[in-house]
């Protein structure tokens, strides 16, 4: 039962991913058409408003597809959260924030672009909460993070 929940979480992970990518291309497009209208004459504005109002409205309905997912994990990571601070006290809001990111095994770019953070600073976070929960060097915060 473990092993199939995990794999139903990656899945939603690897969806949320790539909805994240698609927004973020679709994004892209967005600011594209916009300067392309910026520098034109505009000869026919209806139809860069058309494509704009398109696009726009892209990548709202990629935000509702997320809003499930989010909601529900968000319980999910209330709960981690709990648990994790009733046994390592010590770990600031921040650090336990971060902990549910690196049970998800997101990169330091990833939950730098998430929490708008360097990447360099979520590698010191990192080996602060590590300190902190007492995990060895050799181990992995993400593997210790999982048996919570």
């Amino acid at each position: 039962i473990l092993q199939q929940n995990l794999k139903l979480q990656e899945e939603k992970i690897r969806n949320l991913h790539l909805n994240l990518n698609i927004k973020q291309e679709t994004a892209k497009a967005f600011l594209e058409k916009i300067k392309k209208a910026r520098k034109s004459n505009l000869n026919n504005p209806e139809s860069i408003l058309k494509e704009l109002y398109f696009d726009l409205n892209n990548l709202i309905n990629i935000d509702k597809r997320n809003i499930d997912f989010t909601e529900q994990t968000s319980v999910e990571n209330q709960n981690f959260i709990r648990k994790l601070s009733e046994k390592y006290p010590l770990l600031s809001e921040q650090e336990l924030q971060l902990c549910v990111y690196f049970r998800l095994n997101l990169s330091a770019k990833e939950i730098s672009m998430l929490e708008k953070i360097t990447d360099g600073s979520v590698r010191v976070y990192k080996s602060k909460i590590k300190s902190k929960m007492n995990i060895p060097k050799e181990k992995s915060i993400e593997e210790s993070l999982q048996n919570i």
